[in-house]
């Protein structure tokens, strides 16, 4: 065995043994688990520094392949420079020879390994944020340089960075306790050109904070991201949030995701900063909304941050994402209030993308992976009253529309035992209603009206489509 191999086993079993004299991790020296940490999650890109970034991307790869206890082996500082010495074929040896022992596997999967590895990673984000404060703080008081006019705002003061390996999906269960540190997340943030446009009797009681990384996040949803949801001028939902964010701290938290979310893709610097932000406040509003459903606390804030949630996920979803959007609507299940989703525009929100998603799903498929909820809605959320007809400005078609695809997809996925004749007469029904359906709106009128009208008549249209193809088997060629 080549002697560069065998000195970088006998720094994993160094490692290990380490870790195995320890009950428990609470004492831990973790300063080169941290080093390691933070040069993998920001790997570097200057060109005479290839090798490292190889030797970084190949722990990296390891971490996700194995668990990410893996990074633990670090733990006396002497892994990541032997690994440097490796080539590829010898790195695999090394990785093969560990996979063949249990006590390897025991380690770096345990969930005490996987708790301890996000808290460092928390902490070193949260390094990374303080090391921003520094640096502006020093800039502020260096010559020529124009002090900051007011400092963090207090609900900013206030928020703080977790320490600890959440759970954050699972609604039902109680949140881990979570350490908290003195410090709160002050940063000066680049601030848009447009000032804040809106009536402050737009926004309720609703306090916009000043100079700060909120200020930049808010401004931005307001002024850029609200007005891009739709062309009617008195429902947007987006904004109608705000004053739900005012009295819900979970609809806060994403509302700052959700922008930065948008900001870190519409901007060409500061990427990084607003995709740490975008972490952060979403695994803020994830806690704080597990907190309020266990506490029933109000149903219309849990809601409100359900869909900003839901928008979130889906906006980022990637072919590598393993956790699929429908996890937040599984919030549906526990709360308790289900006639309020009657008249919540949120709640249709989320009925409206289960219900459009499920028209490319098998059954199967729905049953396996997808939310109780979604597998049939409360006749309740069935919309009958003459309004069902009004276009919904987020959604850019009618609720009475929304219920007959709704219907198409039930009917389709029906149990094949169900009698023919009831089937054909439930098509015949449905595609009688959607050739008599008459959507509208008078919030509106001229070019906007016409577009607002062409769409949700493109939606009719797909609508009888997918009524033909799905139910009748017609295929595209079929007159």
């Amino acid at each position: 065995m080549e002697s560069k191999l065998v000195k970088a086993m006998n720094a994993v079993n160094d490692a290990r043994q380490h870790l195995s004299s320890l009950t428990d991790f609470e004492r831990l020296e973790t300063q080169y688990i941290d080093r390691i940490l933070a040069k993998i999650v920001d790997l570097p890109t200057d060109s005479k520094q290839k090798n490292t970034r190889r030797n970084l991307q190949m722990i990296r790869e390891w971490m996700v392949a194995d668990g990410c206890g893996v990074v633990l082996l670090e733990v006396l500082g002497q892994l990541y420079w032997r690994l440097g010495d490796l080539n590829s074929k010898d790195f695999e040896i090394l990785k093969k020879s560990l996979r063949q022992q249990q006590s390897y596997f025991d380690l770096v999967q345990s969930p005490q390994s996987a708790t301890l590895v996000m808290q460092r990673i928390k902490h070193v984000q949260e390094c990374k944020f303080n090391a921003f404060d520094i640096l502006m703080q020093d800039l502020d008081s260096s010559p020529g340089s124009t002090p900051s006019t007011s400092n963090a705002s207090p609900r900013s003061q206030a928020m703080t960075r977790t320490n600890s390996c959440e759970q954050v999906l699972d609604y039902s269960m109680p949140v881990e306790k979570v350490e908290t540190t003195d410090n709160g997340m002050e940063v000066m943030a680049w601030c848009l050109d447009a000032p804040i446009s809106l009536e402050p009797s737009t926004l309720g009681s609703y306090e916009l904070p000043q100079n700060d990384l909120e200020h930049t996040l808010l401004d931005f949803y307001i002024n850029w991201f609200c007005p891009s949801r739709t062309l009617l001028t008195c429902s947007n939902t987006y904004l109608d949030l705000l004053s739900i964010a005012d009295q819900s701290q979970s609809t806060l938290f994403a509302i700052l995701s959700l922008s930065a979310s948008y900001m870190k893709d519409c901007l060409m610097s500061d990427t990084e900063r607003y995709q740490q932000a975008d972490h952060y406040y979403a695994v803020k509003a994830v806690q704080t909304l597990g907190r309020a459903i266990r506490h029933h606390e109000s149903t219309e804030g849990c809601l409100a941050t359900g869909m900003l949630l839901v928008h979130h996920a889906i906006v980022n979803e990637t072919p590598e994402t393993e956790v699929c959007w429908t996890c937040h609507i599984g919030m549906l299940d526990v709360l308790p209030e289900r006639d309020v989703f009657v008249h919540s525009e949120p709640a249709l929100f989320m009925r409206y993308q289960l219900i459009l998603a499920k028209t490319a799903q098998s059954s199967h498929r729905m049953r396996k992976t997808w939310p109780k909820c979604a597998e049939s809605t409360d006749k309740s959320l069935d919309y009958i009253d003459p309004e069902s007809q009004r276009i919904c400005g987020v959604l850019g078609l009618s609720s009475q529309l929304l219920s007959l695809i709704e219907s198409i997809t039930t009917l389709v996925t029906d149990s094949p035992f169900t009698k023919k004749n009831y089937k054909m007469s439930s098509a015949a029904s449905l595609e009688y209603g959607l050739a008599n359906l008459h959507q509208w709106t008078s919030e509106v009128s001229g070019k906007a009206l016409e577009v607002v009208n062409r769409t949700a008549e493109t939606y009719r249209i797909a609508a009888q489509i997918y009524l033909q193809c799905r139910f009748f088997g017609y295929l595209h060629s079929s007159s």
